[in-house]
């Protein structure tokens, strides 16, 4: 089970004001799933168009389990608030075709709700 749920108020508001905290906490889990170095999380390059980009597969069923204070019943929920995170701009959701399945890539405006303004590199790198 996600057992903490780390949300940066303050930032989501000014940088995406239409994300609920449900909707914020499902990215805090994404973030995770995407960040974790598990073997057992499933990563691929799903087309051409992804740029060699790694996806991670998001299982509805999995989230609704580990989160159960969001109070979501169906995946179709879940299904939506992925949907509302692309529309924002904070991940990028592919349908793989063969198993239906959705894999997810965060984008870099993720950053913005850690750095408060992005991550600048110096020039040593």
């Amino acid at each position: 089970m996600k057992f903490s749920i780390f949300i940066n108020q303050k930032l989501f508001q000014e940088i995406a004001p239409e994300i609920g905290i449900k909707d914020a906490a499902i990215l805090g889990y994404i973030q995770g799933l995407c960040e974790s170095s598990s073997k057992k999380v499933l990563r691929k390059v799903i087309s051409a168009e992804s740029d060699g980009e790694l996806y991670t597969w998001i299982n509805y069923r999995h989230l609704l389990k580990e989160m159960p204070m969001l109070g979501y019943k169906s995946t179709a929920s879940v299904s939506y608030a992925i949907t509302r995170l692309e529309e924002a701009g904070f991940v990028i959701g592919i349908q793989e075709n063969i198993t239906n399945r959705k894999f997810i890539c965060l984008t870099e405006k993720v950053d913005l709700l850690e750095w408060n303004g992005g991550v600048e590199l110096s020039e040593e790198g």
